[in-house]
């Protein structure tokens, strides 16, 4: 049983992670009008910017996804959409959370689970400080999914990476 298990995660870690360092399944995202780029899962859509979002990559509907924003501020304002994220959406609660660096840049990750209309939702969301904007990068699925997705879409939200503009929300 043992070997079995041993046997699974070393196939799971072959199947999705490249010796590049992202998952293998994924694509690599730039945006240079904003200045970032990421990976994301190849098989789902990009779907482009909406009223929020820079970008989303849809992986079913509403049911699975990434999306990339941006916010005039830095740790101040994080703390205020934190904030939000607990007024908003009904029983969040934050499972992990914390200060990082993601790609040289000082970055707050949480890993969260709340309810909306459409079901019981469970996120990565990282939050990366650039000059005088930060970007938020959520990545969700239903819960009952999230163990399945988990490791690329963490993946995923670990490569973003700021590349160049450091402008304000949509280039403001």
């Amino acid at each position: 049983m043992k070997h079995r298990i041993a046997s699974a995660a070393l196939i799971l870690c072959v199947l999705s992670c490249s010796p590049h360092g992202g998952a293998r399944g994924t694509a690599l995202y730039t945006d240079s009008t904003q200045g970032f780029r990421l990976r994301y899962p190849q098989t789902w859509k990009v779907l482009g910017p909406g009223d929020t979002p820079l970008v989303m990559f849809s992986g079913g509907g509403t049911n699975r996804q990434i999306t990339v924003s941006t916010e005039t501020g830095g740790e101040a304002q994080i703390a205020e959409k934190l904030k939000q994220f607990d007024a908003f959406f009904p029983g969040h609660r934050v499972l992990e959370a914390g200060w990082t660096t993601v790609n040289g840049r000082r970055a707050y990750l949480q890993t969260a689970r709340w309810n909306s209309p459409l079901g019981d939702y469970k996120a990565y969301r990282l939050f990366v400080v650039a000059g005088d904007r930060f970007f938020l990068v959520s990545a969700l699925t239903p819960a009952n999914e999230f163990d399945h997705y988990a490791r690329v879409l963490r993946a995923c939200v670990l490569s973003f990476e700021v590349t160049g503009k450091q402008g304000g929300p949509r280039g403001e």
